[in-house]
């Protein structure tokens, strides 16, 4: 019985554990998106950022958040400091979010700190107008 209880509480703890952000490198998202109906959000961020830590502790710890994410993007984090990165994500505010499209090219952005609620208002617009423009 003992060992039932516990094959429960490990199964449990794994499962609750697993919604987090799927995150890709760039080149991975870029192979990816071909042919998709998805975007690709580029999350570039700074270690040292106050806000870029508020950021990952609140809106990309929403459920919600990550859901949209992980359903309808590509989603690619980057070290704004250290990581190296195409010289058209440049950014001098952190954290700053770049929607690409299939072929690479930026669609959009989000520059600065949202919470949750604001964020999802975000993510969901930018998905609405790529879908519209997929029609065009």
């Amino acid at each position: 019985m003992k060992k039932l209880i516990l094959f429960f509480i490990i199964t449990l703890t794994l499962f609750a554990n697993n919604n987090n952000i799927e995150w890709l490198s760039l080149n991975d998202a870029l192979k990816k998106v071909k042919g998709q109906n998805k975007l690709i959000a580029v999350y570039m961020y700074s270690p040292y950022c106050t806000y870029c830590k508020k950021m990952n502790k609140n809106a990309l710890k929403d459920e919600k958040v990550i859901n949209t994410l992980n359903k309808y993007y590509y989603t690619v984090k980057i070290d704004g400091i250290n990581d190296e990165y195409p010289k058209s994500l440049k950014t001098r505010v952190s954290p700053t979010f770049f929607f690409l499209d299939s072929n690479g090219e930026k669609v959009g952005r989000i520059i600065g700190y949202r919470d949750q609620h604001q964020f999802l208002f975000q993510l969901t617009r930018f998905r609405m107008e790529s879908l519209k423009n997929e029609g065009n």
